[in-house]
């Protein structure tokens, strides 16, 4: 039997001071109604790397253009099933602080520039919480092993 992998892929993106990260709320499942950056799948179908898939789905979900988009980390989890076990996060710059249209309402809304310092607690996207919380704790220490393994990974055998 073929199993189909996904690799997943989102960007977590500064304003240009670099002191707020965008966020929005999710309108589809999982975790409908929690924060997120933007991001999703990578589309091997159409030859699509995952620098190139992070980047379209930004402007496919915010209208964005980002610059400087660099490696944030790699999420290891199968907290959204087994089909979906890596992750990698980017880290990009905005090229507008304006607070984007929302080209995508159905995927996400309320897209805000929240401040670094200020993140909220509730409710996310799991992988988008972990990708923003591994930037404040590297901005911090910047040797830290850019490979995380989830908190509730567990081995599906």
């Amino acid at each position: 039997m073929q199993h189909k992998i996904y690799m997943g892929c989102g960007i977590v993106i500064l304003n240009s001071t670099k002191d707020k990260v965008l966020l929005g709320t999710r309108r589809k499942e999982p975790d409908i109604n929690g924060y997120q950056i933007p991001g999703g799948t990578v589309d091997y179908d159409d030859g699509e790397n995952l620098l190139e898939a992070a980047v379209r789905e930004v402007e496919e979900e915010t209208g964005l253009k980002v610059k400087d988009t660099k490696f944030l980390c790699m999420m290891n989890s199968f907290y959204y099933g087994k089909e979906r076990p890596i992750s990698i996060g980017f880290v990009a710059q905005s090229m507008s602080d304006e607070i984007p249209a929302n080209p995508e309402p159905h995927k996400a809304d309320d897209w805000k520039w929240v401040p670094l310092d200020a993140i909220p607690e509730g409710k996310w996207f799991r992988l988008s919480k972990t990708a923003v919380d591994f930037y404040i704790e590297l901005l911090k220490d910047p040797t830290l092993d850019r490979f995380v393994i989830d908190s509730e990974y567990v081995n599906l055998k």
